[in-house]
């Protein structure tokens, strides 16, 4: 006795089992960007005294609202890489490291990492 293959049947199944198999293989996913750049981030750092309010606050109380704001403000993720590692280096080195990424993406100058080189805390 023979048996008879059903092929419209048979290439069903197939398909099946192939569209199954394709859908679990699954891609790893992308990071999500920021959508700040490096050098918009840098601004921000390099220009914090023009969006917080300084003039009467102490120098601990000046450098934790800007840390405020930078921590509001700053999306992009090598900057924040960067500033968690500033945040431990003593004042002068901090601004060098502070300058030396602004120069990275261009920028003459960096009040920021002027202004806490002068306050020294």
């Amino acid at each position: 006795m023979r048996m008879r293959i059903d092929w419209g049947a048979a290439r069903a199944v197939l398909l099946g089992l192939w569209v199954v198999g394709c859908a679990s293989q699954q891609v790893e996913p992308k990071p999500v960007e920021s959508g700040q750049s490096f050098e918009a981030a840098m601004t921000l750092v390099c220009n914090v005294d023009q969006h917080v309010q300084v003039a009467e606050a102490n120098l601990l109380e000046r450098e934790q609202l800007r840390n405020d704001y930078l921590q509001d403000h700053v999306k992009n993720p090598d900057v924040i890489y960067h500033r968690t590692l500033w945040r431990v280096q003593a004042t002068k080195e901090r601004a060098k490291t502070i300058r030396e990424l602004a120069g990275q993406c261009s920028l003459a100058k960096c009040a920021y990492a002027d202004t806490i080189e002068s306050e020294d805390l």
